[in-house]
């Protein structure tokens, strides 16, 4: 009779233990990010991740896609958040982010699918308004330049881009003031 309490102790005990662990990274680089020192910061994420394996890794890997975008790494924090949705496919954070970050780059038609595949929540819908206005207004400079002065586009694509990352902005702002 005892055994099974006592298993049921040792398993409760070491999910404790691992979850402090990670609550502690974080903590941790979160110091080192209000600190200003964000290299500091990714690299305990990283350390931690060495020796995280499947779902432990989502909140690891996550947290390491906001890092690199606050590091102004786009292109790292791309391939992160694409890793996180490899994990857990309905992560509305991380396909925000990465909604973002491909609508930065002017790749509309994929954020636009990344974001179809999100489960609903008020985060993906704020994200997916922002990118149809983004695209609106592309369009709309796009139908005023004529076609000599094509190479504008490049702020169309800027100024969507600016206001998907806007949106998740306001997003974190909004969700900091609830709480």
């Amino acid at each position: 009779m005892l055994r099974i309490p006592a298993l049921l102790l040792a398993a409760t005990l070491a999910l404790a233990l691992h979850v402090g662990a990670q609550a502690d990274v974080f903590a941790r680089a979160d110091a080192a990010l209000d600190r200003g020192d964000a290299g500091v910061a990714r690299a305990l994420i990283d350390d931690a991740l060495a020796g995280a394996r499947g779902a432990d890794r989502v909140p690891l890997l996550r947290h390491r896609g906001y890092i690199e975008v606050l590091m102004r790494r786009y292109g790292d924090a791309t391939a992160t958040f694409r890793e996180v949705l490899r994990l857990a496919p309905d992560d509305a954070y991380s396909r925000v982010e990465l909604a973002a970050r491909l609508a930065a780059d002017g790749r509309f038609d994929e954020a636009s699918r990344v974001l179809a595949a999100a489960p609903q929540t008020d985060d993906v819908t704020a994200a997916r308004a922002a990118l149809a206005e983004g695209e609106r207004l592309r369009a709309e400079v796009l139908a005023k330049v004529d076609a000599g002065h094509r190479t504008i586009g490049w702020l169309a694509a800027a100024a969507a881009g600016l206001l998907a990352a806007l949106a998740v902005l306001w997003i974190r702002l909004t969700r900091g003031a609830s709480a």
